[in-house]
């Protein structure tokens, strides 16, 4: 695109709508649809009070796809007391990465170029409201803007001033009265003092009179120095302030000041108010020490204090009188049994408990059975009654020991067997180097490369043929590079891009239907940067509309996944 123009905002709008328009160019990547709309500021005031709103919560952006203009709705559209401005704010920062001998990437080198065109122009944006001094001034800047502060700050006193000039005027005019004033006054204390030597009953009334007197010869003064009065002077009363003299002065200096020239050119007038800094004066002698005061109330009683060390063990005490003999007991049962018990005195000896093991007539045994054999006895069953229980430990030849044929005997002198003679070529040893068909090569990956011929590994680089793989009515699928997807009338498709492996080659291509019905368009995955140039956008994202013919190609250019979507109508 390009930057026609060198407007970054819009004027003051009346609110009290939902949606407002601008028609500044902006991008519609930065580098995302959805960081450029990030990029788009709002701001409203009451005329006092200038707020910024929050991008998502208070407003939203949506943007032409031709980078010209576009629309903000707000969440709060206000009554017509408030305004509203639009304008664009990006970021000074440059992410686009250009590598050494590829391809130049003319689409992302325009951007940058008008992004930085906007933001130079957003730059002068904010100049246009700066104070400027003049390029040959003396004047440091930052004072200027301490200046107009203040002069701001006195703006309601300055505006009264001037509204009342011709009672200041008139002040001025009445000088020589205001110091006949002060001279009575002066004449008036001095017969208010006569007047309390001569009149004892009256030295109240006379003190009083003598006061007023003075405080009316000090406000003359006082009047006198705030009406027409130098700095220096109007410093006794209070600091860094000026005269109505003064000030109305500075107000008709800026008043004459030119539309467009820097406004210090009018406060060049301040030079004559304030005069040269005086001499710090003596220093004043101590005062008499004052009273002294009234006893002040009892303070809050304190904190307990800590608790003290234990005292030493009292002495033993003397040992108590014997106590009375307590009532006989009774026994309140027997065996567990209360009441009338009957005691059961058993009459034999199975009547007791064997608890100490005594042995009775069942337990002596009464057959050899019975013991255990513990010294090895020998018994009739272990006796043996035929050669076969015995252990042949000395070897005797068994009638299983005789070889019966030449298979029971060991082959220890070699003789050959018919098992030995090979009767197939396989049962030999191929040492002399026959070759045989196992080794004879059946295709050409069984050949040493040694000339060098072309392989398919050795066209990597080169352009090879594309994959074709066909698409299903409702289908989702991954990008792969040089492949394209080929399907008929398309009721759903999702598309996702690669997050890896990817190099400025890739490259892919998907070809569809869209019915009657449109079709259902999504991506899971990644981010499709469409080209403008591209068909059935919908801020800046492809959206199929029905009966029409679709042929997307998906390529990379090293930062982006780049998608130029092309259509025709269905043939009727």
């Amino acid at each position: 695109m390009t930057v026609e123009n060198n407007v970054s905002k819009t004027a003051k709008q009346v609110m009290g709508s939902s949606t407002y328009d601008f028609t500044f160019e902006c991008l519609t990547e930065n580098p995302t649809l959805e960081a450029a709309k990030q990029a788009i500021k709002v701001y409203i005031t009451d005329g006092t009070t200038e707020t910024a709103l929050t991008y998502g919560t208070d407003y939203s952006v949506s943007l032409n796809a031709n980078g010209s203009g576009g629309t903000v709705t707000v969440a709060d559209p206000k009554t017509s007391a408030y305004s509203l401005v639009i304008m664009r704010d990006y970021d000074e920062t440059q992410k686009s990465d250009y590598n050494d001998f590829n391809s130049m990437p003319a689409e992302t080198l325009e951007r940058n170029f008008d992004k930085l065109t906007m933001i130079a122009q957003q730059q002068k944006e904010q100049l246009d409201r700066a104070i400027l001094v003049k390029r040959t001034s003396d004047i440091n800047p930052d004072v200027l803007v301490q200046k107009v502060e203040r002069i701001y700050e006195s703006s309601d006193s300055m505006d009264a001033i001037a509204l009342d000039l011709p009672n200041i005027n008139a002040v001025a005019g009445d000088l020589t009265n205001i110091d006949a004033a002060s001279t009575h006054a002066e004449t008036a204390a001095t017969q208010a003092g006569i007047a309390t030597t001569k009149a004892g009953e009256a030295s109240t009334s006379a003190t009083t009179a003598s006061n007023k007197a003075g405080e009316a010869a000090a406000s003359a003064t006082e009047a006198k120095v705030w009406a027409t009065g130098t700095d220096q002077q109007v410093a006794v009363y209070e600091e860094d302030e000026h005269s109505a003299h003064a000030y109305a002065n500075i107000a008709m200096a800026i008043a004459n000041t030119p539309h467009g020239t820097p406004v210090d050119a009018g406060l060049e007038a301040l030079d004559f108010i304030r005069g040269p800094k005086g001499d710090k004066g003596d220093k004043g002698d101590k005062g008499d020490k004052g009273d002294t005061g009234a006893t002040g109330a009892t303070g809050a009683t304190g904190a307990q204090g800590e608790k003290g060390d234990k005292g030493d063990k009292g002495d033993k005490g003397d040992k108590g009188d014997k106590g009375d003999t307590g009532a006989t007991g009774g026994v309140s049962s027997v065996n567990g049994d209360t009441g009338d018990v009957v005691l059961s005195i058993p009459s034999k000896t199975s009547d007791l408990s064997n608890d100490s093991g005594f042995i009775t007539e069942s337990d002596i045994p009464t057959k050899l059975s019975e013991f255990d054999n513990d010294e090895g006895f020998v018994t009739s069953t272990a006796i043996p009654t035929k050669t076969s229980d015995l252990t042949n430990d000395s070897g005797f030849v068994t009638s299983t020991a005789i070889p019966t044929k030449t298979s029971d005997l060991t082959n220890d002198s070699g003789f050959v067997t018919s098992t030995a003679i090979p009767t197939k070529v396989s049962d030999l040893t191929n040492d002399s180097g026959f070759i045989t068909s196992s080794a004879l090569p059946t295709k050409v990956s069984d050949l040493t490369n040694d000339s060098g011929f072309i392989t398919n590994s050795a066209l990597a680089n080169y352009q090879q043929k594309e994959t074709v793989t066909a698409l299903s009515a409702t289908d989702s699928i991954t990008l792969a590079n040089n492949t394209i997807y080929k399907g008929g009338t398309q009721t759903a498709l999702t598309v996702a891009v690669p997050s890896s492996g990817m190099d400025v080659d890739f490259v892919s291509q998907i070809c569809f239907k869209s019915g009657s019905t449109a079709t259902t368009f999504t991506q899971t995955a990644g981010d499709i940067v469409w080209d403008e140039r591209s068909v059935d956008l919908t801020d800046g994202v492809f959206v199929p509309v029905a009966n029409k013919t679709y042929t997307l190609i998906v390529f990379y250019n090293g930062f982006d996944f780049v998608g130029l979507a092309e259509g025709v109508e269905n043939a009727s």
